[in-house]
Parts: structure tokens; sequence; C-alpha cells
């Protein structure tokens, strides 16, 4: 039931404690492909899973972050053939049956953060993507309360919502300029105001929390693959107390984080 309390976390200081999401599966302490089972594994006192899901050419559900591979777009590339490059590449039924059916899984009923990439160009291949995507999750029968579908593309939300209202949506946003694909995202889902309200909250990176362009929804907090931004953040702060004041005024309800282990030593101190 993580995701279905995300309004209720903000509203009782004394008993409030933010989710902690595993960014990928990222340890820097050890040598584990991202997005894949280990990796995971390997985080068990996060409270969810952030995971990233794209479309392969043969209309494959992949657990990869880029954008390319070898110059040339994922979706233009068979699931066969990407494995001859990332062997360890998995896709989302794997996952899924982890989390729905494997009752012996350390990550049994785990609550799943799916961040949908936004490299479909044609309404052709979105729609292809979210009903391929829906059918899936129907075949696994997922928690839905324990499931938070997440992208910068709001034009995949809206689909989903159509689809399903019952989902739980975010959306990415990235109010960088010079992350100029994300920011064109950002900027053209805050301007769709039928969107908006279709959201249970917003996942911006943590150095944009407080942008005026922000609205009051929740925050689940990211931070790049390559950052220790989170901790860096919160080791900052005097006191336990002074940190969760920040964090109510905010609106942050989570992070998605590199440094789980650290992150959850600073929550639960």
């Amino acid at each position: 039931m993580v995701f279905s309390s995300i309004h209720q976390r903000l509203l009782a200081i004394n008993s409030y404690k933010p989710l902690i999401g595993s960014h990928r599966g990222i340890d820097y302490s050890k040598e584990i492909p991202k997005n894949t089972i280990e990796s995971f594994k390997n985080n068990p006192s996060c409270d969810y899973i952030e995971v990233d899901c794209q479309l392969t050419q043969d209309n494959q559900l992949i657990l990869f972050h880029d954008k390319t591979i070898l110059s040339t777009p994922v979706n233009m590339h068979s699931l066969s053939d990407l494995k001859k490059h990332h062997p360890w590449l998995i896709t989302l039924d794997i996952l899924l049956e982890e989390i729905c059916s494997n009752s012996t899984s350390p990550l049994y009923n785990k609550a799943l953060y799916l961040e949908l990439k936004y490299y479909e160009k044609t309404l052709e291949r979105k729609n292809l993507f979210i009903n391929t995507l829906l059918s899936l999750l129907n075949t696994y029968e997922v928690n839905k309360t324990n499931v938070i579908i997440v992208s910068f593309d709001s034009d995949l939300l809206d689909l989903i919502h159509n689809s399903d209202p019952s989902y739980f949506l975010g959306l990415n946003v990235s109010l960088n300029t010079a992350d100029s694909e994300s920011f064109f995202h950002t900027e053209k889902a805050l301007k769709k105001t039928q969107t908006i309200p279709k959201l249970i909250a917003l996942c911006p990176h943590i150095n944009e929390i407080d942008h005026k362009n922000l609205s009051t929804l929740p925050k689940l907090v990211w931070e790049g693959a390559d950052e220790r931004a989170i901790l860096e953040k919160l080791s900052s702060f005097k006191s336990k107390q002074e940190l969760l004041t920040w964090c109510v005024e905010n609106n942050i309800v989570g992070f998605t984080t590199n440094t789980v282990a650290k992150v959850s030593q600073i929550l639960n101190a």
C-alpha cells in the first residue's frame, strides 16, 4: 500500500517518514549491472524500486535507461540484438514474476516506481507502448496501490489514464535547460492543465524542488545516476527534526536515491 497513502504522509510531522527508493538498484560499493534482479535485491532496506522501461523494435518491454546503443535508438533494435551487447538485460515480465509471483523472493510485494522513457515519437508507438504495458500488468495482476507509473512524457500518462484511471501516476520533471529533451517534455506537461489533476505526485530533481513552476503536489525526488546529491543534502541538516521539517515544507514524500543504505541510516536514526 506504499503509494496509496502518499498524500497522508505529509499530515503529521510526528509520524512522518519519507519513502526511500532504490534508483535502478544502483550501489556504488558493488559492480552490479543496473536495472537487474540482482541490483534490486542488493538494496533490501528500500521502500520501493525505481526501474526504467522502454519498448524494443519487436515490442518487448525492457528495463534499460539509455536512449541509444551503438549510436542507434534502442527502439530500433530487437531484444536479441540488445542482449548481444548487454547480456544482463532483462524484460519487465521477469521483474513482475519476482514481485507478484515468487513468494520466496526478497522482492515479493515490493513497491514499484515504473519510469516510462520518453523516447517514442509517434502516437502509434506510444499507444503500442502503453497497451503492451497495461496488458502485462494485468496479466500479473499487480497490486495497483504498490505501483506508480512515472514519465517525462505526459502523452504516455494521458494514455494510461484514459485506458485505466485506477493507476497512480507521477510526472517526472527537469527544469534544467541543459537537458533539452527532458526540459521540453517538462514545459509541455506543466502547460497541459488537463494532465496535472490525474497525478498523485511530481518527481523533480533534488536541486529543483523549490522551483516556482512546480505545483503543490507531493514530490518523489530523484538524483542522476552519477550523483550523491540526496545523501549530501540530507547530511547537511543539524538534526533529524530539521530534516523532516524541511521535507514537509517542500511536500517531499520520498527520495529515489543511489545510496539507499546511507539514506536509510539518516532517516531511521
